[in-house]
């Protein structure tokens, strides 16, 4: 890729991600403002409170994704490292009957970088629904997909959505449910 080209990229992705984020009404921007103070307050299991937090995820990326390239079929960032907590690992388990490996398998496999993950199944994500946190708030506000492609995905910068009250309520459910040691996607489940 010549560096014109992605200076044009960076230019149309700085402007796709202030067109993104004055799309979002501003009812899911104060909810996403109160999300820990809700999640702190919420008696549920860890299970239920991180499906809670994945359906706000979903409700505000519907505004999201109308402004990107990511669409069913593109899964250039299913060849990514893919970090899930041990318990996204439990709750893709309980979700999809999908079984973990035994222990921590590749543990000297520290970089996935190009590896497809287990659940990429004929070109899409057969967890979809049960998709670990990093996979949704992953998106491209480029105007093409070809940024996202292995060989250059690590090369360039772009802009990235940031939801700080997400983040936030991730790592204390994560955190609080005790279940907070980390691993590859790929060190979880098998292909």
């Amino acid at each position: 890729m010549e560096e014109s080209d992605y200076r044009i990229e960076h230019k149309f992705a700085t402007n796709n991600f202030e067109k993104v984020t004055s799309s979002i009404p501003k009812n899911l921007i104060q909810k996403e403002d109160k999300l820990l103070e809700r999640f702190i307050k919420n008696k549920r299991n860890s299970h239920q409170k991180l499906k809670l937090l994945y359906n706000f995820m979903d409700s505000l990326y519907i505004h999201v994704n109308k402004n990107t390239p990511c669409q069913n079929g593109c899964n250039h960032c299913c060849h990514y490292n893919v970090s899930i907590s041990e318990l996204e690992a439990e709750f893709i388990e309980s979700e999809t009957k999908a079984k973990r490996l035994k222990g921590l398998s590749n543990t000297f496999v520290t970089d996935f970088h190009g590896t497809p993950c287990p659940f990429l199944k004929e070109g899409s994500c057969s967890i979809y629904s049960s998709r670990p946190f990093v996979c949704r708030r992953f998106v491209s506000l480029g105007s093409s997909k070809k940024w996202c492609e292995v060989k250059v995905a690590n090369e360039y910068e772009f802009p990235l959505l940031n939801f700080s009250e997400i983040d936030k309520s991730y790592d204390y459910l994560v955190n609080e449910s005790g279940l907070n040691n980390r691993s590859d996607i790929r060190q979880q489940f098998k292909a």
